[in-house]
């Protein structure tokens, strides 16, 4: 892992990153240079609405004056960590057709099958 997280860290680039791991991976996530890490999901961090979006490195944005000026000069970072299976693995090539006709069924049930006009 030491050699995994150098050459992840020896990148200029430092958007978001996701670690598999059953036991080590807050610490892992931890280790990472990068704005956002997921512990066991993909994308995760996307999900979620309340921590920051964005990178670090050649993949950040600079701000200058105020409040988000003063913040340039910190490092945000958010993680997310998977503690469940969820009921339909919606962000895998290997669920089955059974899960995409669940998924759409209750779709239908929660907005409507007649599409809002």
């Amino acid at each position: 892992m030491d050699e995994a997280v150098e050459l992840t860290n020896a990148t200029a680039y430092g958007l978001g990153n996701t670690v598999f791991s059953k036991r080590h991976g807050m610490a892992i996530a931890e280790r990472i240079r990068s704005g956002m890490s997921s512990v066991n999901g993909v994308i995760s961090f996307a999900g979620i609405p309340g921590p920051p979006f964005g990178g670090v490195g050649e993949s950040g944005f600079g701000r200058i004056h105020g409040p988000d000026g003063l913040k340039e000069f910190t490092f945000a970072k958010a993680i997310a960590r998977q503690r469940f299976r969820p009921l339909l693995a919606l962000t895998t090539f290997d669920r089955p057709e059974k899960t995409d006709r669940l998924f759409t069924w209750v779709i239908g049930l929660l907005h409507g099958r007649e599409p809002r006009r």
